[in-house]
């Protein structure tokens, strides 16, 4: 089968289309393109109902009160215990996007537990996460995590200081 004039022509910008997309989702993939609508929304929903929720779930809340000394404390307050906060919306998409069909990114898990600053801001990442995706972190993990990388895991925010 020969192609013809515009039947080539068709072709060949369905083919740039294509490698135009790919490009694009390359360059979406590390953060090339900067802040997209979703990011956007996550760190938007980190900022506002998560912490919202997790201020009136969450049992390490004695923990943040005895380290700042006080029964009622301020946002602001609780703010300061969680310098990643701003973060918790790239770092949901980091682990969500770490369960791969074939083969998992149990390294990009490790570091995101890595990069949190205590118990209590692991906690209310944890609240973000099920915010976010209407799922519980740690039964995300599990479902492709295997006992030993969990235990990794559970090392990690072992290791971090409760507030």
């Amino acid at each position: 089968m020969e192609l013809e004039g515009k039947q080539f022509e068709a072709l060949k910008w369905v083919l740039v289309l294509i490698a135009i997309y790919m490009v694009y989702k390359l360059l979406n993939k590390f953060g090339l393109l900067g802040e997209t609508s979703e990011e956007k929304e996550a760190r938007e929903l980190s900022e506002n109902s998560a912490l919202k929720e997790f201020n009136k779930e969450n049992k390490l809340m004695s923990a943040a009160k005895k380290t700042l000394g006080t029964n009622k404390p301020s946002a602001e307050q609780l703010k300061s215990l969680m310098p990643n906060k701003a973060n918790f919306g790239r770092f949901a998409m980091e682990i969500k996007a770490a369960d791969g069909n074939v083969n998992d990114d149990e390294t990009a898990v490790y570091n995101v537990f890595n990069s949190m600053y205590s118990q209590f801001e692991i906690s209310a990442f944890a609240t973000v996460y099920k915010v976010l995706y209407k799922m519980d972190l740690f039964t995300y993990l599990n479902s492709f995590l295997d006992e030993k990388e969990l235990a990794n895991v559970q090392r990690i925010i072992k290791n971090k200081k409760p507030a």
